[in-house]
């Protein structure tokens, strides 16, 4: 989603949500340094929009709530980068109905919105890369919901590890979360440390990735995130993920892929089955292990 209305003075963007990630890791980039990084699922049934209000003079921005500090910071980072910082200020208006904590990136989304609603008030568009670069400065470490193409994704360091110049092929997923009450704070999340063999492991996972992406071999992809989902168990442990991993074998699903630093989990499916009829018996297995609400999602 990426959705802009503006007059002279006041802009509108929105974005949408993400459902964690396919992948998520230590990566080799294109100058053979080491980077963490990820391929984001992005999910439609959430978004956030801002609004942007120019006013020529004034000194600083005002955000709507207030505490949307990384939508602020954003905001300031992109007249900085228009060159507008001295000349204008203006008004921060944040709507979102992202749950927050889970994983589902409502920070993210807040942030690129907010960027895309002040640059085009000044009838500019910035590249997808201009944009993450900014959101990594805003927030830290971001997702890659900037991106309209399937991306490999240096989080923290704003970098295109590999683009696949492809879209994902069509999933189904059924999604849930998986938590005892807790919410995650990406900031305060210590990084995972992986071990010299798992960032071997990734290796070969982003190579068969490049592969199964490019033949669009949902059942491959569905395989690369069930092992990169089990790396990261050891990190971010999720309550159920062993019940979860043998409710996937028992509904035939083709994978399970998760929120890395957050707790939404995701059932993946090809887009072409009984969808009514799998649905309802995932739903009945996760019942058995307390898990009661429940969504489902084409990507």
């Amino acid at each position: 989603m990426s959705k802009v209305n503006k007059t002279n003075y006041v802009s509108e963007a929105s974005e949408f949500a993400h459902h964690g990630e396919l992948i998520q890791g230590v990566f080799e980039g294109p100058d053979s340094k080491l980077y963490r990084g990820l391929i984001t699922l992005k999910f439609s049934a959430f978004s956030s929009t801002a609004i942007f209000i120019k006013e020529k003079g004034m000194k600083d921005i005002i955000v709507f709530p207030k505490n949307k500090i990384k939508a602020l910071k954003a905001a300031k980072l992109s007249l900085k980068h228009l060159g507008k910082e001295k000349e204008f200020g203006g008004y921060l208006i944040m709507r979102s109905d992202i749950p927050e904590g889970f994983g589902f990136g409502s920070s993210t989304s807040d942030v690129v919105t907010t960027i895309k609603a002040v640059s085009s008030s000044f009838n500019k568009n910035f590249s997808q890369e201009e944009i993450a670069e900014i959101a990594v400065s805003a927030e830290t470490a971001s997702d890659a919901i900037m991106f309209k193409e399937c991306v490999l994704f240096a989080q923290r360091d704003g970098k295109v590890l590999k683009n696949y110049n492809v879209s994902l092929p069509p999933f189904y997923i059924i999604g849930f979360n998986d938590s005892k009450g807790e919410t995650i704070d990406t900031l305060t999340f210590e990084p995972a440390k992986y071990n010299l063999d798992e960032i071997h492991t990734f290796k070969i996972l982003e190579r068969l990735f490049e592969h199964a992406i490019k033949n669009q071999d949902q059942a491959l992809i569905g395989q690369i995130a069930t092992v990169s989902s089990k790396i990261n168990q050891k990190y971010l442990p999720k309550p159920h993920f062993k019940e979860i991993l043998e409710i996937a074998k028992k509904v035939k699903a083709l994978g399970v892929q998760v929120a890395h630093s957050g707790t939404v989990v995701g059932l993946i499916f090809s887009n072409d089955i009984n969808k009514h009829e799998k649905y309802i018996e995932v739903q009945q297995y996760l019942k058995e292990i307390g898990i009661y609400k429940t969504w489902e999602f084409k990507f």
